[in-house]
């Protein structure tokens, strides 16, 4: 910042609103004013197209009002000369003073003053002018860049009705324009760093100079006056070695000066430490209020810091899920990993800023397939490969391929040197090969296998149509069939025998071999009706699983959904809403309200409700695994709504029947349990829900005594003889 500039901003003082009569309008605000330099710009906001300027809504403002906004150089307004008497006209004759009139009374010194202030400004500088067209406050008035160049002004507004010459003013203010950066005068690079103070003669800066220091920070004096452009508030960038960005000290990149030190630059011993190019450099930017910046300085070099003694004791690198293991790498390894991570053992010696080159050589192809990853050692010794890394070493699907062999080896860089002489190498499989058609993704699931068809097992006698995946109430102590499409497509089923089918459906598992491709165009899978019966209904998901000896990826079906009505029907469990935890988890908490009211119960919506049907909710509880309770509770289904998606109800039982019996003293505060079930009859048959487990923990602690929730003291543990 020009230092005239700094002294105008610490020196102006804004005349006061009843300085004027009448009383005049307060100063606008600029949009980018830099926070504590009244009227200067920042960097950003001098280099935009326009400047905003927000102006308090006055009284009485209206639609049609004409706001002027007055910019004229910089002057110290208090020593203005009075505006120039008005010309008189030669041919105009003078008029004899009557004695009777008294002569208009002398202006007082303020008085001159205003006039002084208006003739400037009406006769100096730009008036930018605009309409008000709605009443919004502030008012904001923009302001082109060209009518406030580079430069040091005042500026005031007035607020005129259209059409008219009054108006009324605002207390002139300043304006700064200032791209006047520190080093600017002429325009070079700030000078390189000094040493630190503290550093001994011939002594040798170093981590342990660093570790001697507050929080392991050097301060690096830079020589700054304000002969070059210093003022209170400016700021400093500091960068090291590599990297083109600034480093940061916390969370920020540009710091104030430390007034007990004077200009210099903090150095941490964490960022040399991050250095990964083995450069170790010192510069720095500087910036004044308004954020305008300096070339980056010269450079002061840092060698010393290149540390020693040479890293030893190389191991072979692990490779995550397979060595140690089982030497595969498979698809299920890959998904977990997001691709395939490599761990390099500790090595000693080695500095944070040397440089691990990992390679991957896939050797199945010819030449083979070599994949690169860089690391610094300071940013961790595991390095993942992702998953389309992965894909690249496998390569194309082939019949008959499955394992490829993958080598892992490493070396540690030091700027051009490189540890140990030789690369360490481990060797390791990859199988992406997958039984049936090509996977569709990272995971087990595969869309491109058809789905399974759930059909029903009927005697020829039975000539009702069937509908695929509907099991009907006729076909209630019939077994079904799934029925397993061929899929088409690379490599298809005949290149891919022998492979293995299981069936999954309901928690079930049925396997079958194949071995032979069917003229049917499927392979089927038999389902007892005892394990259909045992599912339940309304609907179960069926889906398969084809696995092969010669590929260690299995892959899954999509689901197919089957409609059962054909067994005992069952709903969905009940909830018992406010439970927490996992495990869920009944506490007082759960009451409403807590710890004196009731359990609120949702009931889930089933195709087995039906409005104005009774609905039982039971509530059983268990101390340490014994019944000790067994409250049900009978509601009404109150619409088609509530048994589409269910409804909630208050189950009217207090916590003293509920919980107090789970826990009945302080040695048995971790057994309580309960079921809640609810039931109907749905065409006069008794349809029960599955259950809803909890914990339950029905009391809280205090400083001598545990609670139950309506407050009485929980007994203390039984003594034993």
């Amino acid at each position: 910042m020009d230092r005239t500039n700094r002294a105008i901003i610490d020196s102006f003082v804004e005349r006061d609103i009843d300085f004027y009569i009448p009383q005049a309008y307060n100063p606008g605000t600029l949009v980018g004013e830099v926070p504590g330099y009244r009227g200067l710009l920042t960097r950003t906001a001098s280099r935009s197209q326009s400047t905003l300027l927000n102006i308090e809504l006055w009284l009485e403002p209206s639609v049609g009002q004409i706001v002027e906004v007055q910019i004229v150089p910089f002057v110290n307004l208090d020593t203005l000369p009075p505006p120039p008497e008005p010309a008189k006209d030669p041919d105009e004759k003078e008029k004899e003073e009557d004695p009777t009139v008294p002569p208009p009374p002398e202006l007082t010194a303020e008085q001159k003053i205003e006039a002084a202030e208006n003739h400037y400004f009406d006769s100096n500088g730009w008036t930018y002018r605009r309409e008000v067209t709605s009443l919004t406050d502030p008012i904001q008035v923009d302001i082109p860049q060209g009518f406030r160049p580079p430069g040091l002004y005042l500026l005031r507004y007035k607020v005129r009705e259209p059409n008219a010459s009054s108006s009324n003013k605002s207390v002139p203010q300043l304006l700064i324009v200032d791209e006047t950066s520190p080093y600017d005068q002429p325009r070079i690079n700030p000078p390189r760093p000094r040493l630190p103070l503290e550093l001994p003669a011939g002594a040798t800066l170093d981590e342990a100079f660093f570790r001697t220091q507050d929080n392991n920070m050097v301060f690096f004096p830079i020589p700054y006056t304000e002969a070059q452009g210093y003022a209170p508030g400016d700021k400093w960038e500091g960068f090291f070695g590599s990297s083109d960005e600034p480093y940061a000290i916390g969370t920020q990149t540009q710091h104030e000066f430390d007034a007990s030190r004077g200009p210099g630059i903090w150095l941490p011993w964490d960022v040399v430490l991050a250095e990964s190019g083995g450069v170790y450099t010192l510069t720095y930017k500087l910036y004044d209020a308004g954020l305008n910046p300096s070339e980056r300085s010269l450079s002061l070099n840092l060698n010393s810091l290149a540390q020693s003694p040479v890293p030893t004791e190389f191991k072979a690198p692990l490779v995550a899920l397979a060595v140690p293991g089982d030497g595969l790498i498979d698809r299920a390894d890959v998904v977990a990993q997001r691709g395939t991570t490599m761990e390099i053992l500790n090595i000693p010696n080695a500095l944070a800023t040397d440089i691990i080159d990992l390679q991957l050589i896939s050797t199945s192809f010819t030449p083979p397939i070599t994949l690169s990853r860089s690391t610094p050692v300071g940013t961790g010794r595991f390095i993942t490969f992702d998953s389309d890394a992965m894909d690249t070493l496998y390569g194309g699907r082939a019949v008959g391929k499955n394992r490829v062999r993958i080598v892992a080896s490493y070396v540690l860089r030091r700027g051009t040197n490189t540890y140990p002489a030789a690369a360490l190498e481990t060797p390791f499989d990859l199988d992406l090969s997958v039984p049936g058609p090509n996977p569709t993704g990272p995971g087990p699931l595969n869309t491109n296998l058809p789905l399974a068809i759930v059909r029903p097992v009927r005697p020829a006698s039975d000539t009702a149509p069937i509908t695929d995946n509907h099991l009907e109430e006729r076909d209630a102590g019939r077994d079904a069939i799934a029925r397993i499409p061929y899929w088409t497509g690379p490599v298809s089923p005949a290149d891919s025998l022998p492979y293995r089918i299981t069936l999954h459906f309901a928690g079930k598992h049925y396997p079958l071999t194949v071995t032979t491709i069917s003229t049917l165009g499927y392979d089927p899978i038999r389902i007892p009706f005892n394990d259909i019966k045992a599912a339940g209904g309304p609907s179960q998901i069926a889906y398969y699983t084809i696995t092969s000896a010669a590929s260690a990826n299995p892959q899954d079906s999509g689901p197919t959904t089957v409609k059962v009505d054909s067994v005992i029907m069952q709903m969905d469990p009940p909830v018992v809403l406010g439970y927490s935890g996992t495990p869920a988890t009944l506490t007082c908490d759960s009451l409403i309200p807590p710890n004196t009211g009731r359990l609120r119960v949702h009931i889930s919506g089933s195709d087995y409700l039906v409005t104005g049907n009774t609905v039982s909710v039971r509530y059983q509880g268990f101390a340490n695994g014994v019944s000790v309770v067994d409250v049900t509770k009978d509601f009404v289904v109150p619409d088609t709504v509530a048994a589409r998606n269910g409804w909630d109800v208050t189950f009217e039982e207090s916590s003293v029947d509920l919980f107090n019996p789970l826990t009945p003293n302080r040695g048995s505060t971790a057994t309580g349990s309960a079921t809640v079930t609810v039931s109907t009859v749905y065409q006069g048959q008794t349809v029960p829900s599955r259950p809803a487990t909890y914990r339950v923990r029905g009391y809280k602690g205090a400083t001598s005594r545990v609670n139950y929730c309506e407050g009485l003291a929980m007994p203390p543990a039984p003594t034993t003889p």
